[in-house]
């Protein structure tokens, strides 16, 4: 299934480059025309395989991945506290070790290239370098959009 969104025609400047490949289940590619270099289509593509949180997705830290088990260990979320955001533990309180997919371990192994040496280094940032937030990506993607065209809204 191809959805195609207006207003990203309108940002990109140019017909046909506004178009998000939103494929079916089993299959990456989500949100693929995004402009990657924003790391947007990056973002949402690793959290949906991997049923993360977006505040868990920003918490990750290259430490965090074992590429040679293919696991991540969700130890922390990037969320929104008083003075700015803050990591802190995940919802359920606890690590938990996720599988990550042979569909995506091409796009992790180019974001731990492209990412800082430090173990503690974010895998994933914003355009300026900074943490991820829900209120930033939902805005970036049009993600309240996207979910009401495909019918989940």
């Amino acid at each position: 299934m191809v959805l195609q969104l207006p207003h990203l025609e309108q940002e990109r400047g140019s017909a046909g480059e506004g178009m998000l490949g939103v494929l079916g289940t089993g299959q990456t590619g989500l949100l693929s025309d995004v402009d990657a270099a924003a790391g947007w289509a990056h973002i949402v593509e690793f959290t949906a395989c991997t049923a993360a949180r977006i505040g868990e997705t920003s918490g990750v830290r290259r430490a965090d991945i074992s590429r040679e088990t293919w696991t991540w260990n969700v130890r922390r979320q990037t969320t929104p506290g008083p003075g700015g955001l803050i990591d802190k533990g995940t919802k359920g309180k606890r690590v938990r070790v996720v599988p990550i997919i042979p569909e995506i371990r091409s796009l992790v192994d180019r974001r731990l290239n492209s990412s800082s040496d430090d173990p503690m280094g974010r895998v994933f940032t914003g355009p300026r370098g900074g943490p991820i937030t829900t209120a930033v990506l939902r805005d970036a993607t049009h993600w309240d959009e996207v979910v009401t065209a495909l019918g989940y809204g």
